[in-house]
């Protein structure tokens, strides 16, 4: 019962008085309100913890804010120009590997008729060029 009151008052606000007094039988009560025909003192209960919030100070313009704000912005900028960069690049490397491989199909550099030997050559080495193009554009 004792411990059950004293928890109560460590919830009650700061800012409440608090009464104690003994009973005849000697026990100790509080309360917030002052007994009647009983001699009682006001209690000074100390707070157990505190805390204090921390507010920034949000209207700080000092040189070192706006210094970090400007390598911050700098940076997301430079990281979305690599990104686009990127984008870009893989755009027109797709865009190379699917000419390379129509022109494999199309038979560019094969050819239609008897070849001679310098025929087969040329045809052999366009052949030959091709596919070095797509194993650089599309791997």
């Amino acid at each position: 019962m004792k411990y059950c009151l004293v928890v109560c008052l460590i919830a009650l606000p700061a800012t409440a008085e608090i009464y104690q007094w003994r009973d005849p039988q000697g026990q100790l009560h509080f309360s917030d309100r002052a007994p009647e025909n009983t001699e009682h003192t006001q209690a000074d209960l100390t707070p157990i913890s505190t805390y204090e919030a921390v507010i920034p100070d949000i209207q700080d313009d000092s040189d070192a804010r706006r210094a970090r704000n400007e390598s911050r912005l700098a940076e997301k900028k430079k990281q979305r120009l690599a990104s686009e960069r990127a984008a870009r690049q893989s755009q027109a490397r797709e865009k190379k590997c699917r000419q390379a491989r129509q022109d494999y199909r199309s038979g560019e550099g094969r050819y239609r008729s008897q070849p001679g030997l310098d025929d087969l050559k040329k045809a052999r080495r366009r052949i030959d060029a091709i596919n070095e193009r797509i194993k650089a554009f599309c791997y």
